[in-house]
């Protein structure tokens, strides 16, 4: 892993987990519009799930294509791990 992104990957990873977690707090709690709203299309968790996604991705390419193909590839895709 490029040892540049590999701090973003981490960040990313992290705050994915922290949303799942609280997603789960929320339905232990009863909070369930709220757990409804963190997994609607436009919620937390998917936010969440597209950034690292973003990153990991951006990272695949980088290994198995090279960067320029990479930031090419990636661009034209629309991802943007810094959403």
């Amino acid at each position: 892993m490029p040892a540049e992104l590999y701090g973003d990957i981490r960040a990313a990873h992290d705050e994915f987990h922290r949303v799942a977690g609280g997603i789960v707090q929320k339905i232990k709690d009863k909070q369930f519009a709220e757990a409804r709203l963190d997994l609607a299309p436009a919620g937390a968790f998917n936010q969440a799930s597209e950034r690292l996604t973003g990153f990991l991705l951006k990272v695949t390419l980088r290994v198995f294509v090279g960067d320029a193909a990479a930031t090419a590839s990636w661009s034209s895709a629309g991802w943007s791990p810094a959403r």
